[in-house]
């Protein structure tokens, strides 16, 4: 499904800052920083001809002619990619449903939390209520008001937009942490020095 551009304001919350510092970037462990490195890399690729069809959407899903929602492809390819790049294989299965494969980094060693952490999937339910309907992104960076306390993030998602109007794009998107009613949460990524 599709994820909104959402404003942020800067209003004041009870979310703090996990990362206690002014550059949420700093201090990444290898894998968050290559997956966020790769996913920016990717900003702009998505459907070609047809909704949730061409040639990127081949290449992420790992299938010729793939037809399908393609975020958690998307999410997919960037971990498979950056655990590869450091030598290691992913520790959880590939999925392109959003939350099969949210569940799948939790069981892996994902720590789950309501707050975004620079580095870390968000997932957000779509369609009915409840359903097995979702969207996934990961998070880029967050958004700080003046006291230093988390009010929003950034976060790098595939499959944005309406074929129709704009195609379905890889996209940074802003989101107001007040504003995100079917918002699910986050998890972080396993990093391979701390696997077991």
């Amino acid at each position: 499904m599709y994820a909104k551009n959402r404003k942020t304001q800067s209003k004041k919350t009870k979310a703090k800052n996990p990362r206690g510092k002014k550059n949420p970037r700093e201090g990444l462990q290898k894998l968050p920083k290559k997956s966020l490195d790769l996913a920016s890399s990717l900003i702009g690729k998505g459907e070609a001809e047809k909704n949730n069809q061409g040639p990127f959407i081949d290449l992420i899903s790992r299938k010729a002619n793939a037809n399908a929602n393609w975020c958690a492809h998307f999410i997919s390819y960037v971990l498979e990619e950056s655990y590869k790049s450091l030598g290691h294989e992913m520790p959880f299965k590939r999925s392109g449903g959003a939350l099969k494969l949210f569940n799948n980094v939790k069981k892996a060693g994902g720590y789950v939390s309501s707050y975004p952490v620079v580095g870390s999937l968000v997932l957000w339910d779509r369609g009915v209520a409840g359903s097995w309907q979702k969207h996934i992104g990961i998070v880029s960076d967050l958004i700080l008001n003046e006291s230093q306390k988390v009010i929003g993030w950034v976060s790098i998602e595939g499959n944005t937009g309406t074929h129709k109007k704009t195609k379905g794009k890889v996209r940074k998107i802003k989101h107001n942490i007040n504003r995100e009613k079917r918002l699910e949460g986050f998890v972080t990524i396993p990093d391979p020095q701390v696997q077991k």
